[in-house]
C-alpha cells in the first residue's frame, strides 16, 4: 500500500512540474513601435493592463500623425513562448474617434527580424467603438518571442492606435523549478523501483 502511494506521489510531482496554466505573458513586457504621436502615447501602453482607453487618459498607443499602412507596434516577451491565443483591444482616441486600427496582420518572430504571419484580420466597427476584444486562436500552438501588430487600414484615419495586446501562453523553456520538481518525482519513482527489487 505504501509503495502504491509513493508511486502516485512521484507521478503527481512530475505532473505538477510539467503543468503550467496559460497567462497573459505580454503584460508589462518591453515594447517598440514604428512611430508615436507623442510621448504620452508610447508603445508600452499596449501592455499596461488598461484595455479601455477611457480608463486612463493615455493608456493606449498612437502612431505618428497620418501614419496608417505599415505602422506597427510589438512586444518582446523576453524569451520563447508557446502561444495559444491573442486578444486585442482597439482605441478610438477617447472621444475623438479619429484613430484606430481596422485591418491588420499579426505576426511572430524568434529574433525580432524575421516575422511569420499568424493572422490577417480586421476589427469590426462595433469592436472599435465599444472597445471589445478581438480574439485570435491559431489552429495550432505558435512559437515566438516577439509579437507584432501591423496596420493595413484604419478607422478615422488620422493615424492608427491600439489600446491593449494580450498574449496567452507558457514558456517554451521550462523554468529551473520545473526541472527540480521533475527530478524529485523521478527520484521517488526510483525509490519505488528499488524497494520492489529488495
Amino acid at each position: 500500500m505504501k509503495i502504491r502511494h509513493l508511486l502516485l506521489a512521484g507521478v503527481a510531482i512530475v505532473a505538477v512540474g510539467s503543468a503550467n496554466a496559460a497567462t497573459n505573458v505580454a503584460l508589462g513586457k518591453a515594447t517598440s513601435s514604428s512611430s508615436i504621436y507623442d510621448d504620452r502615447f508610447v508603445s508600452g501602453n499596449v501592455v499596461d493592463g488598461n484595455i479601455i482607453d477611457s480608463d486612463s487618459p493615455f493608456g493606449y498607443w498612437l502612431s505618428g500623425e497620418g501614419g496608417v499602412a505599415g505602422e506597427w507596434v510589438q512586444v518582446d516577451l523576453g524569451g520563447q513562448f508557446s502561444i495559444d491565443s491573442f486578444s486585442l483591444f482597439n482605441t478610438h482616441n477617447r472621444d475623438w474617434q479619429d484613430r484606430g486600427i481596422q485591418g491588420f496582420t499579426l505576426s511572430v518572430s524568434a529574433d525580432g527580424t524575421a516575422f511569420t504571419d499568424v493572422a490577417s484580420t480586421s476589427f469590426t466597427n462595433a469592436q472599435w467603438l465599444d472597445q471589445t476584444a478581438l480574439s485570435i486562436d491559431p489552429a495550432s500552438t505558435v512559437l515566438g518571442r516577439y509579437v507584432r501588430v501591423t496596420a493595413n487600414s484604419c478607422f478615422g484615419c488620422s493615424g492608427v492606435g491600439l489600446a491593449e495586446l494580450q498574449v496567452y501562453g507558457v514558456s517554451a523553456v521550462p523554468e529551473p523549478g520545473t526541472y527540480a520538481l521533475m527530478a524529485l518525482g523521478l527520484a521517488a519513482l526510483g525509490m519505488v523501483a528499488r524497494r520492489r527489487q529488495a
